[in-house]
Parts: C-alpha cells; structure tokens; sequence
C-alpha cells in the first residue's frame, strides 16, 4: 500500500519530488484510485548498457521506479530482475536500502548477451505464486504485477520472447517496455502491438537521450496503457484492481 509523504519526507527524502511527480499523473487515472500492485524493475545488464551503469542513470531510473512502487506496490518495495545471457531475480529496493542499491545488488553478476526469454520466464515464475495476498484484515486480493522492463538492444531470440508474451497475456503481469538509446526498437514495438494474444499485456516507449526525460513524462508514458490493461483485467477477474 502507499507510503504516505510524511514517511518518505522522515526515510527518504530525495524520493519526496519524485512521488509528488508519480502522484499528479494518478490524478488522471480514476481506474488507479488506491489501486495495489507489485512493481517490479528489469533490467538489461548486457555489455552495451556498461555506460548507463556507470554513470549511475540506471540508478536514478530505480529509484524513479521506486517512487511509483511507493504509490502503488502492495509493501513499497520493488523486485530487482536482471538479464543478460542467463536471468536472475537479485533482490529488493526501498526506501531503507535504495541508495546505491543497483551497484550493491548487481556487484556479484557479469554482464552478457540479451535474453529477453529468460528473465520474462524468470518473472513469471516469480509471481506465480502468491498473486492471493491478504490485505485489510481477512480480505484478500488478487493483485497484478507491474514490471518495467529496460533494454537497449534487441532479444537473442525473438521468437522466444514473443511466446512468452503471448503465454504471460492471460496472467496477472503487465509488461512496460522502455528502449533506451538510438536503436530504432523494431521488435519492443511489435510486443506492443501484436496479435494473439487474450490481452494486450504490453506497452513500450523509447528515450534517444534518458538523462533528457522529465519525471513528468517519465510516469506519463510509465502509466499510458496499464490502466486499460487494469480494467480490461478487472472485467475478467483475473485480478482485483
């Protein structure tokens, strides 16, 4: 559930403004009115993106991730997946251990290829179990997973990774995609829009230059088609918005 403004003024207060940020663009989502989540934040960790770590935007994206988990995620946090050639779920951030937390929980890993496919299976693992948590007493709640996912290339298999996009479309997991970079993101548009699936699962943006995107218009494109999707899933009982 939200963390309200106070606390994060009192543990972490550089996520003040960030929040502030996420909470005007859920002004223009009613369907998103006390709406609980897991929010979850993938990440490329294939050789090219070696600059974006180093000079720590991919840091600032996680803790911007974050502030939308502090709005939004059943417990605050957000769950940290990476992939490169293999997938691996690496842990936690909140508002206790966000800074510097992306150096810190990736310190073990090496950087590969780019396999979409195993961190999309990986996640769906994940969150197959325990979508039925309790909230509010003895109430409980089927609750969806949002999970923004980073790239700046191209999956090692592209046919992989549509099938698990196809399979994932009847279960509770949106997937927002985000190309980062001048790679043209042929593919990520096509998981956007492609057919055969029981629900449009998926969104994606791309940013040329990821230090030149406000926060504004960050969560604008962050949040674009999952509240649809929410609806849509809402409708079919799938999960309980």
């Amino acid at each position: 559930m939200a963390i309200s403004l106070d606390k994060l003024q009192t543990k972490a207060p550089q996520l003040v403004d960030l929040r502030k940020s996420v909470d005007s663009t859920l002004k223009n989502h009613s369907s998103l009115t006390g709406h609980v989540a897991k929010v979850a934040l993938a990440l490329d960790y294939s050789g090219s993106m070696t600059s974006l770590y180093d000079n720590g935007w991919v840091q600032k994206l996680a803790e911007r991730v974050l502030a939308l988990g502090t709005a939004f995620d059943d417990d605050g946090d957000i769950d940290i997946f990476i992939f490169e050639s293999k997938a691996y779920y690496v842990g936690v951030l909140s508002i206790d251990n966000y800074q510097g937390g992306v150096n810190r929980l990736l310190a073990k890993y090496h950087m590969g290829s780019t396999n979409y496919a195993a961190v999309m299976q990986l996640i769906r693992n994940h969150y197959k179990t325990g979508l039925m948590r309790k909230l509010f007493g003895s109430q409980e709640k089927k609750l969806p997973s949002y999970v923004m996912f980073i790239t700046d290339g191209e999956p090692d298999s592209r046919s992989d990774a549509e099938k698990q996009i196809r399979e994932a479309s009847k279960e509770p997991i949106f997937w927002q995609f985000m190309g980062v970079g001048g790679t043209r993101f042929e593919f990520l548009s096509k998981l956007d829009t492609m057919s055969g699936r029981f629900i449009d699962n998926a969104g994606f943006f791309s940013i040329t230059n990821p230090n030149k995107m406000s926060d504004q218009t960050l969560y604008q494109n962050m949040l674009s088609e999952y509240p649809s999707w929410v609806s849509q899933m809402t409708a079919k009982g799938i999960i309980t918005a």
